[in-house]
């Protein structure tokens, strides 16, 4: 490890840093199962949160619930979060995603991340290589915040399209600073500066 470190201009610690991987949950079983068992090597703690609701605010069942038992492998390391969905019509599907963007950071805090742990920050789907989080984990001297270049795929992994999605990043985690993305209303765009740890 210590010779990939140096590659990148970092020096290797004397031990890994905790990773939590933290994910808001719709319906995504079979994405979750392949995203969990890639990642399950190095985190030390998945964090799940998910609503009665969709964004777009459409009452569904508690999927990841009623199938628990299909993720025993992580049990032990899992923090798991529900939260009831405020179904207001009409309303851009971004505040409700904010609203259960802010509940799962409360999780994430629940589940006992500190500073310098790493904090996942990506959809369900958009899933780090194992290789690079155990990597992440063992080098100091890594930037706060890292964007992840992943390979794109349309409906299976047997159809790529491309390697430009940038959405995924890894954060060392700093109190009072590292969030996840929130929506701003006023401006309909995504608030950056509130993700981004100085």
């Amino acid at each position: 490890m210590a010779n990939l470190c140096k590659l990148h201009g970092w020096k290797v610690r004397e031990t890994p840093r905790r990773v939590f991987d933290a994910v808001l949950f719709s319906n995504e079983l079979d994405i979750l199962d392949i995203r969990w068992h890639e990642l399950s090597p190095y985190v030390s703690e998945f964090v799940l949160l998910e609503s009665n609701s969709t964004f777009t605010g459409i009452k569904k069942d508690l999927h990841f619930k009623e199938n628990r038992q299909r993720f025993e492998f992580a049990e032990s390391r899992l923090t798991y979060g529900m939260i009831g969905g405020r179904f207001v019509k009409g309303e851009n599907p971004f505040v409700e995603e904010s609203y259960q963007r802010v509940a799962l950071d409360q999780l994430i805090k629940i589940a006992g991340i500190t500073d310098d742990d790493l904090l996942i920050m990506s959809d369900v789907d958009e899933i780090p290589s194992g290789h690079t989080i155990n990597l992440l984990r063992w080098c100091d001297d890594i930037p706060e915040v890292l964007h992840l270049q992943l390979r794109n795929y349309l409906y299976s992994f047997e159809f790529f399209l491309d390697d430009k999605s940038w959405r995924a990043s890894i954060h060392r985690y700093r109190t009072g600073k590292t969030r996840l993305f929130l929506w701003d209303v006023r401006f309909s765009q995504i608030d950056k500066h509130a993700v981004a740890a100085s």
